[in-house]
């Protein structure tokens, strides 16, 4: 005698709970891979350490730098390896250019003997001191904090080489602890 279990074709067993297991563990993964990319190839998130760029950006501050910059500008605020030691980075402002002959004089910054404007700097983060004359070489940038007391920059140790550079301020995504509101 059959029974009824066995009267009955086998049913096909359903393959909807592995894919409800699979496509977020697939989404997951090209999440995580894009994000590689992003970090790799177009932006690099750092945390701003010391006071050397200050107001501008403070400690503590979380920004992303911009990796697919082109040509560099006075003005610009870039990510770059310390050229003493190339484990170290250090954010700072470009201030001279390839070719020209920065001077620094009471803490003034003098570009081929013209003074600079700098209207981001503000008088409190100004500093005294002088500094000889500097030509720029080619493919190189002389790079200053805008706390000038307390920066270390090429007023101590030279320019910065172009293959140094490897990011341009692009935007502040938190403040610091020691960020003004």
């Amino acid at each position: 005698m059959q029974t009824y279990q066995e009267t009955q074709p086998p049913r096909k067993r359903s393959l909807k709970w592995l894919w409800l297991l699979i496509i977020p563990v697939v989404l997951l993964l090209l999440y995580q891979l894009l994000a590689v990319v992003i970090v790799v190839y177009v932006v690099q998130p750092i945390r701003i350490e010391g006071k050397g760029m200050s107001p501008t950006l403070n400690a503590g501050d979380k920004v992303f730098l911009w990796k697919q910059f082109g040509e560099l500008q006075r003005g610009d605020i870039v990510g770059h390896l310390y050229p003493l030691d190339t484990t170290k980075s250090y954010v700072k402002r470009i201030v001279g250019m390839p070719g020209e002959t920065v001077e620094v004089r009471d803490g003034r910054v003098f570009i081929n003997d013209k003074m600079l404007d700098e209207p981001y700097m503000q008088a409190d983060y100004r500093s005294v001191d002088t500094v000889e004359p500097t030509v720029v070489p080619a493919n190189q940038y002389y790079v200053m904090g805008d706390n000038r007391p307390n920066s270390s920059d090429s007023r101590i140790w030279g320019t910065v080489a172009r293959e140094l550079v490897y990011g341009k301020f692009w935007y502040r995504y938190a403040n610091g602890a020691s960020s003004n509101p």
